[in-house]
């Protein structure tokens, strides 16, 4: 049987492309919606860079951006009725629609969109509150009283994955740091100005040796490790920004794979979905 309901999933970063992939794995049609202020280290896994590209693929699964010259032909009545016939041909054609540019209530208010989950933080995006859409977010930063009907356990702890819902309690975070502490270190700039990248993801670096360039200013890594995450060249980088991702263990291809805490998310996104999405089905049969 189809899924007869449309996700949209709000952002472009690690979490919302893995949870995109799975999601479409197992045919739940999805929509991600990008927003123009994300800012992507591991930019190698992110849906979000189409708005470069227009096409990307991520483990054998492709996004694209609707093209502008679609959306001139007339074969819809209105604009909006143009994205959604574009969304149902990408769809079709098995790709994964990105939105970008794109004011986010009237698309929600089109209808098309029965379940939303938000991987954004509060500040970056208001959406609309409507009976009729369920709004899934994240346990890290999001609240019941905020209009959720479900929250994903993002944070490193033993509930890793877990689905809360309305009813339940969300414990306060607790980690383990002997089963959770992270490997990874970030770079960040202390000056502000535009970026280019001297080195790639994947590569090993050593103390002091150049990540890139501000200004002809070379920007040094502080560590030791291998490179994960590293910002794409020509965006304008303001000073404290975070601009590479050091793992700090031996070097290993798994760079270019999720971690362990997109993956765990993304499977719980699939079952909250498709829980609600059978509730849904359930109450229009009655």
């Amino acid at each position: 049987m189809n899924f007869p309901y449309t996700t949209l999933v709000l952002g472009g970063n690690e979490l919302a492309s893995c949870m995109a992939i799975e999601l479409f794995r197992v045919k739940i049609p999805v929509v991600l919606w990008v927003h123009p202020h994300e800012f992507y280290l591991r930019h190698h896994l992110c849906f979000g860079e189409v708005r470069r590209s227009g096409q990307k693929m991520i483990h054998g699964f492709t996004a694209s951006l609707i093209p502008e010259d679609f959306m001139a032909k007339p074969a819809a009545k209105n604009f909006f009725e143009k994205i959604i016939s574009r969304i149902e041909f990408l769809l079709a054609d098995r790709k994964i629609p990105v939105l970008a540019n794109l004011e986010l209530q009237p698309l929600i208010e089109t209808g098309h969109f029965r379940i939303i989950i938000n991987t954004l933080d509060n500040h970056m995006v208001n959406i609309p509150q409507k009976e009729t859409v369920q709004l899934i977010g994240l346990a890290s930063r999001h609240r019941f009283t905020e209009g959720y009907q479900m929250l994903l356990e993002d944070r490193l702890n033993f509930s890793l994955g877990k689905i809360y819902t309305g009813t339940a309690s969300v414990p306060k975070l607790s980690v383990d740091v002997h089963f959770f502490r992270s490997p990874f270190q970030t770079c960040t700039t202390p000056i502000e100005g535009v970026w280019l990248a001297l080195r790639q993801i994947g590569d090993s670096i050593r103390y002091h040796e150049t990540l890139g360039k501000i200004n002809d200013i070379e920007i040094r890594s502080p560590y030791d490790g291998q490179i994960w995450g590293l910002a794409q060249s020509g965006q304008m980088i303001a000073a404290g920004q975070e601009i590479a991702l050091i793992f700090q263990g031996p070097p290993t291809s798994n760079y270019r794979e999720y971690h362990f805490r997109e993956k765990a998310v993304a499977y719980a996104a699939v079952q909250a979905v498709w829980q609600i999405g059978q509730s849904m089905v359930s109450e229009q049969g009655r």
